[in-house]
């Protein structure tokens, strides 16, 4: 698979103008992440049970722009402060995007019953990296 398809889904989360997080587009507007990023970009705990509110910056760093776009949590699942069971759907947040660049695509997710073995590369902003790194592993 070519990894740089993917390029021109991933989006960076914002508070002010600090970077959080990394998410990507799954579909035309709509972007998945995780809850403890959304919840650092508005400032909430982590483990809030209802969908915040509000308004986060976003930006498509691998698209060589400058521009921002405005994106609201539709769909949360907070961290959760129990850890009873591997089956959770927990620290899942789904964005909406209503306005986003025209080089903007959504990546195709894959699921796959066995992960052993299999190569990867993700692309991520580590503390004091906030222009981006990429990772890759088995």
């Amino acid at each position: 698979m070519d990894f740089n398809a993917h390029k021109t889904s991933i989006i960076r989360l914002f508070n002010q103008d600090q970077v959080v997080g990394i998410g990507f587009l799954v579909s035309e507007h709509y972007a998945l992440t995780c809850a403890h990023v959304v919840a650092e970009a508005l400032l909430i705990d982590r483990t809030t049970p209802s969908c915040p509110e509000g308004e986060i910056n976003v930006d498509f760093p691998l698209l060589n722009s400058t521009d921002k776009f405005s994106a609201r949590v539709v769909c949360w699942h907070p961290v959760s402060p129990l850890q009873d069971s591997e089956e959770a759907i927990e620290d899942i947040a789904v964005l909406k995007l209503d306005h986003l660049p025209a080089s903007a695509h959504p990546t195709r997710v894959i699921l796959s019953e066995n992960l052993a073995n299999n190569r990867f590369k993700v692309f991520g902003c580590p503390r004091k990296v906030s222009f981006g790194v990429w990772a890759t592993g088995v």
